[in-house]
């Protein structure tokens, strides 16, 4: 079945077709100050096949249309060779690169096969047992690009 095209209008004022993304993740950016570069509020992000962010809603744009979007895209996406995150978001196994804890942060990050691209940050404030999250996910990985089906959750690992 061939899916239906769908395009929208991001925060740059481009138009973008969000049946070719291959990630979207939600950005919860609470107690995060505006800057003349940057509006309050949080951001949805919408990766492309090459890992790169293709799609982007800023603070200034409604929670409502934010979470509209994000199943949207998720759907779109499908269930099938992705890694779901906690933030409704989902990920193709095709556009992430790697798995680590920042030696600079002590936070785990999903990074994408686009150079300097971060997909995806467990904030040790927010997850216990990084290691044990890392070790896990690593699993989950090979288990869903094999077409392994997986019971991971992250709320296991949540505090």
């Amino acid at each position: 079945m061939r899916l239906k095209t769908i395009f929208d209008m991001d925060s740059m004022n481009k138009a973008v077709n969000l049946s070719r993304l291959s990630g979207v993740n939600f950005i919860d950016r609470t107690g995060i100050e505006a800057t003349e570069q940057s509006s309050a509020g949080d951001w949805l992000v919408g990766f492309g096949l090459t890992g790169y962010r293709e799609y982007f809603l800023d603070g200034k744009v409604s929670p409502e249309k934010k979470e509209k979007m994000l199943k949207m895209v998720a759907t779109t996406i499908g269930a099938k060779r992705c890694l779901d995150l906690p933030t409704g978001g989902r990920l193709s196994v095709e556009i992430i690169g790697e798995m680590f804890i920042s030696s600079k942060t002590g936070n785990l990050i999903i990074s994408s096969i686009a150079a300097g691209t971060v997909l995806f940050i467990a904030n040790k404030e927010d997850f216990k047992d990084l290691d044990s999250l890392l070790s896990d996910l690593s699993q989950v990985l090979v288990d869903v690009s094999t077409d392994k089906k997986t019971d991971f959750s992250w709320e296991n690992y949540e505090i």
